[in-house]
């Protein structure tokens, strides 16, 4: 059939089965490629299946990383167009933006890799992670470091019924918080080490009645990609921040109603010496994840 892959041979074969590729029937339907390190991109080329089915590569949206860097791109049967698309990216994103099935018989990135950037002689802060810190809510880690616990972590909020206060704009539902506070720790960062110290995080057993989604660490902005989920979350169009080059050590996972480790699409995700336990669904699930050791 049409796996993801298979756009990406050379030379393109335009008819079915071909080069092409094609997803299921959804809602703003994708297919994306990643980069093992940053690419400076200057434009993408698509091939449209020539034999059949000309709709399948329109009104779609390129996006480098989470940054849109072409929109409303629409390939005619049979067709090949170079788009431009200029930044630095791991990811390319090839979006549907509507319903349908998405159908691409061949893609190309034309580019080189990005300049890196110099290190600094003291990368990355340390930063001490208190009990305190999550009385209000899902502790969110925005910039790289190396975030250590400094004592056993009970994990209940002390906000009305446990949920996030209708107007606080940093627990919003447009950044995931639907279902309530949906982690523990949420990471939208990369480059972050969670340094346990020995110590454990997990629920509280009132909050764990509570609240019926819930994992420990999410490797993320939100649990689901767009269009994935619960109807609330399919509903968005805006992907999650997406956590890569993460290390987590030397502790304990303990009580969630769901997971102790979740995570869509990282990038390099380190797990050592720690114990995840009284999970009710899984210990850890990464989705599409590389380089997981």
């Amino acid at each position: 059939g049409g796996s993801a892959n298979k756009a990406l041979a050379n030379p393109t074969k335009a008819k079915w089965p071909g080069t092409c590729t094609c997803t299921q029937w959804s809602k703003n339907p994708w297919w994306q490629v990643n980069f093992m390190e940053p690419m400076a991109i200057t434009a993408v080329e698509l091939a449209a299946r020539s034999d059949c089915c000309g709709d399948r590569l329109h009104h779609l949206n390129i996006t480098l990383d989470h940054t849109v860097c072409a929109s409303g791109v629409n390939v005619g049967q049979g067709e090949t167009l170079m788009v431009p698309c200029v930044g630095a990216a791991l990811r390319i994103r090839v979006q549907m933006i509507g319903e349908g099935y998405l159908s691409m018989c061949g893609f190309a990135a034309f580019g080189s890799p990005a300049p890196k950037k110099k290190k600094k002689e003291n990368p990355c802060e340390i930063i001490p992670m208190y009990s305190s810190d999550f009385l209000q809510g899902t502790y969110i880690i925005e910039k790289p470091g190396t975030y250590v616990l400094q004592e056993d972590v009970v994990f209940e909020p002390v906000t009305p019924d446990h949920l996030p206060l209708p107007n606080c704009t940093k627990y919003s539902k447009q950044k995931g918080y639907w279902l309530g506070f949906f982690a523990a720790i949420a990471i939208t960062a990369n480059d972050v080490v969670i340094d346990l110290n020995g110590h454990s995080i997990g629920m509280s057993k009132r909050f764990l009645f509570h609240q019926r989604f819930f994992t420990v660490i999410q490797l993320g902005s939100k649990p689901f990609l767009s269009g994935q989920g619960p109807p609330q979350f399919a509903m968005s169009d805006e992907d999650p921040i997406i956590a890569n080059r993460t290390e987590i050590r030397n502790g304990v996972l303990g009580l969630s109603s769901h997971m102790g480790i979740h995570g869509n699409l990282n990038y390099g995700v380190n797990i050592h010496d720690v114990q995840i336990r009284d999970f009710e669904t899984g210990g850890i699930q990464l989705n599409g994840a590389e380089k997981v050791t």
